[in-house]
């Protein structure tokens, strides 16, 4: 049984609060239901996207006030990418983390995204893991990707299935105050998703024109800089005029 890598997540949270909670507190992943998809391929797919919405347009509703969206990694760069989600004064926040596939374990926070709706999001970059605005931007959009695929799947009515986590695995989970031993696994077929509209391109495509605002940014020592609005995007995709912040 491939137990999801959320629960080493819940396992090692309370030993590494202060690494964790770069951006803000994420206490709430201790108890945050598990949703997991295995298969990248079809979490990827055409088919799922050609169902997704523009996700910065309104603020998401989440299947639960806090929720772990887990995606098994396909192309070995790492073992699994994870999108926790939680409901904020402000929005929805998404944060993005990343399960190595060596001994070095979790990634700290890599960005933070706040949807606040009405087009405009906040993102939060790691200057470690995004030194400069593009690899921000890149990590940005994998975090939307993630969230706006698996809210989409699950609105289709997916087969859904309930696996409980062994009794032999789960005392070094139990020493850590992990609780909750039911996940979901996701089940994904393309072939029974409702069309809807055209292809707007896949999880890692070009993100549609938009006009990226100026904004002050501060970098890892400190300083601030102004970044100058810019015109980014694949105009060919159609167009959406948002708020972009970066800041490190």
């Amino acid at each position: 049984m491939n137990i999801p890598a959320a629960y080493d997540l819940k396992r090692v949270f309370p030993y590494n609060r202060a690494h964790f909670n770069y951006f803000s507190d994420l206490d709430g992943l201790m108890t945050a239901p598990v949703y997991n998809f295995p298969d990248q391929e079809a979490f990827d797919s055409d088919a799922v996207w050609n169902l997704c919405r523009d996700i910065v347009e309104h603020r998401p509703h989440l299947p639960h006030e806090r929720v772990i969206f887990e995606v098994r990694d396909r192309s070995g760069k790492c073992q699994s990418l994870l999108v926790y989600c939680q409901y904020s004064e402000d929005g929805v926040e998404a944060t993005l983390l990343l399960k190595s596939t060596d001994k070095k374990g979790w990634s700290p926070p890599i960005t933070r995204v706040l949807l606040r709706g009405g087009s405009k999001l906040e993102v939060s970059a790691h200057p470690s893991a995004c030194p400069d605005e593009k690899t921000a931007q890149v990590y940005a959009e994998i975090t939307l990707g993630v969230l706006g695929r698996s809210l989409t799947i699950l609105a289709q009515s997916p087969e859904v299935s309930h696996e409980r986590m062994p009794l032999a695995r789960r005392r070094s989970f139990e020493k850590a105050g992990v609780s909750g031993w039911i996940w979901h696994t996701v089940k994904i077929d393309p072939a029974k998703l409702r069309a809807r509209g055209p292809d707007l391109g896949g999880t890692h495509a070009t993100p549609r024109w938009h006009i990226r605002r100026g904004h002050w940014r501060t970098i890892g020592d400190g300083r601030r800089v102004f970044v100058r609005e810019c015109e980014v995007g694949d105009k060919t995709r159609g167009g959406v005029v948002k708020d972009y912040e970066v800041a490190a």
